[in-house]
């Protein structure tokens, strides 16, 4: 949530995504055949910053300019703030 209310505090570029099916082997740690099950992971989302796939926003790091440091007092902000 703070990277959309605060997109200042972070270093954004556009990338494309596609969700790979790990049944067919392609998955990091996955074998071919692997069975589906429920705490077996069955999809990836694979991020590249060439695919032709649907554009997305990835942010990989904070801005330099204080960026964590302004992520982190808002983090402990909100855990002090009265629930009511």
């Amino acid at each position: 949530m703070h990277v959309t209310a605060h997109p200042e505090d972070f270093v954004c570029e556009p990338a494309s995504y596609a969700i790979v099916d790990c049944s067919t082997g392609e998955c990091p740690g996955h074998t071919d055949p692997k069975p589906r099950r429920i705490l077996i992971e069955t999809h990836q989302i694979w991020l590249s910053p060439d695919a032709d796939n649907e554009r997305i926003e990835v942010c990989g790091s904070y801005a330099p300019d204080g960026g964590k440091a302004r992520f982190t007092d808002a983090v402990f902000a909100f855990a002090r703030s009265d629930p009511q």
